[in-house]
């Protein structure tokens, strides 16, 4: 691991001079700075001073990062129950937040290892990205410290946290299956992400195991294209006594699609979600769901950084608990 000496003689400046760059101190040139920031990039250095500081009792700055925040559709309910779950932690253990998007980072034409060290964040969180994003594999073998919510990514310093998705909808297939449906659909999110990669496996590996056939249905987390997509899917394959939907979301665009096919809903097609967003309880049919626990992860994560920062040794994979709410949207399949 290289230090800071070795940043300093590469640069040709006194050590002295590296650390007022990484913290942020006058009496250095832009110049200068700009060629510290630069070799230090180039030699991997992250200035380890983080978990000194926070021994010292000084307030640190986490960064967490969206995709992105700005599109106020319903669906952006987790995303708050996220941001609470992290805001509440983070005072409580005398840390700052400051919440970023991914453009943020883009207009300063910088990485996230570079974003990181600009702006003095003892770590990040991310969300939202495609687990392929070419971003994250430098980050991944950096030493910046780093949570990945949703993402299965794990690294030098860096782990993830999410439920575990997989077992999950091995759990839902069974459970519809004990309820006599042997044709059910999966409605999947877009599979450059690792959730919706995970909650695929999930439900074949289920479907599998019972010797089920498999409907795949790939969406993109979208109420209009499930509604669409499974609409047309119905039309091909009356068969369909199940659907199993990778978000809440998607749930009602099918649930829309089945009734104006002029399906009943649960009497004719059964439908489960995934999120147990707010709305699920309000609609009618209440739809049946996988509750997640979306302030909880954010907690989490906020104590998974941590640990992180202070050099303790945390898992790569971590799971917050789920449970699948099963309510009106869902009946024992009768047809023959």
């Amino acid at each position: 691991m290289k230090t800071i000496n070795d940043v300093a003689e590469m640069a040709g400046v006194s050590v002295a001079t590296v650390s007022k760059v990484f913290n942020g101190r006058k009496g250095v040139s832009e110049e200068t700075r700009q060629r510290v920031i630069r070799i230090a990039e180039e030699l991997d250095y992250f200035p380890n001073h983080s978990a000194s500081q926070l021994a010292r009792g000084i307030t640190e700055t986490i960064g967490v990062v969206f995709s992105m925040l700005e599109s106020k559709t319903i669906q952006d309910e987790y995303l708050i129950r996220i941001i609470n779950g992290i805001f509440n932690n983070a005072e409580s253990l005398g840390y700052r937040i400051l919440v970023f998007t991914t453009n943020t980072v883009e207009r300063n034409n910088q990485n996230f290892v570079q974003f990181c060290r600009s702006n003095n964040l003892a770590g990040l969180i991310i969300h939202g990205l495609d687990q392929d994003d070419p971003q994250l594999d430098k980050l991944i073998n950096s030493e910046v410290p780093c949570v990945f919510i949703d993402i299965d990514l794990s690294g030098k310093k860096a782990t993830n946290i999410s439920v575990d998705n997989v077992s999950a909808c091995i759990e839902v297939v069974n459970i519809l299956s004990g309820l006599n449906h042997h044709h059910i659909a999966f409605v999947s999110g877009n599979l450059h992400s690792s959730v919706a990669l995970d909650r695929l496996e999930g439900y074949k590996k289920g479907m599998n195991a019972r010797g089920l056939p498999l409907h795949v249905i790939e969406s993109d987390y979208s109420k209009a294209n499930a509604y669409m997509l499974s609409k047309n899917y119905l039309l091909y394959h009356p068969e369909i006594t199940a659907f199993f939907c990778a978000s809440d979301l998607m749930a009602v665009g099918v649930m829309d699609a089945c009734m104006e096919l002029g399906y009943r809903v649960p009497e004719d097609i059964s439908i489960i979600g995934f999120d147990n967003l707010s709305f699920t309880q309000h609609i009618k049919p209440q739809l049946s769901t996988v509750a997640q626990n979306f302030y909880e992860i954010g907690n989490q994560a906020v104590n998974l950084l941590v640990d992180i920062v202070k050099g303790k040794k945390v898992e790569n994979h971590n799971y917050v608990p789920y449970h699948i709410e099963m309510r009106q949207s869902t009946l024992r399949n009768h047809r023959t």
